[in-house]
């Protein structure tokens, strides 16, 4: 009996830390400014060694990503995700030359200040606002400049008149009628990829921009 060896290629690998959650408060005087994040990193190495031969001389440890993003959020500060999804990809480059591909997916949760009975917006009160998730993900790979993405998450819209739905393929298996005028209710996706990263793009406006465009 010849026994024939069993062969295998790993093709693509990453690992990495997700659900890493972060309230980031910035102090500007009596003002004060929140930014809620979820944050997920994903590492690629140069090599499979650590799956191969068990060896993790390697490995950057998921913990250690996880602390990663808790001080290079207090080392910076976050200004938008997109630009501490940059920070934190440029970081893993940069320091580990064994990595070759970080990507970075952030969602941020919404608040807004609360305001006085005059409409004054509060130094340092917010409410939730739930609306919708905002995405953010960097992919950096090495000797390349970074793609950066953004998207929206779980906006609810609904209409309650002036939307119709009509001529639509009527065979055998329809069942439902013309509806000239109905009430219209979706949960929005959106996703979008910056062809151009400058020092004058304002991911803030840019995403306000785009999640008002699609409510106009």
């Amino acid at each position: 009996m010849t026994m024939v060896a069993e062969s295998f290629k790993i093709v693509e690998s990453a690992y990495g830390k997700g659900g890493v959650k972060i309230l980031h408060v910035s102090k500007q005087g009596s003002v004060h400014t929140i930014r809620e994040l979820e944050v997920e990193t994903l590492l690629t190495l140069n090599s499979h060694k650590d799956y191969e031969t068990g060896d993790n001389s390697d490995i950057i440890a998921t913990d250690t990503q996880k602390n990663t993003v808790y001080i290079l959020a207090k080392q910076y500060g976050i200004s938008s995700p997109e630009e501490f999804g940059l920070i934190l990809a440029n970081h893993f480059i940069s320091k580990y030359p064994w990595v070759v591909k970080a990507k970075i997916t952030i969602s941020a949760h919404p608040w807004q200040r609360i305001t006085d009975t005059a409409g004054r917006p509060h130094n340092h009160a917010f409410v939730s606002t739930p609306s919708a998730v905002r995405m953010a993900s960097v992919l950096l790979i090495r000797g390349n400049i970074p793609v950066v993405s953004a998207g929206i998450r779980d906006l609810r819209v609904l209409k309650t008149t002036q939307s119709a739905f009509v001529n639509f393929v009527s065979d055998e298996f329809r069942s439902l009628p013309d509806a000239k005028d109905r009430l219209f209710s979706t949960i929005v996706t959106a996703d979008w990829t910056y062809r151009k990263i400058n020092k004058e793009l304002d991911f803030d406006l840019a995403f306000s921009t785009v999640q008002d465009t699609m409510l106009e």
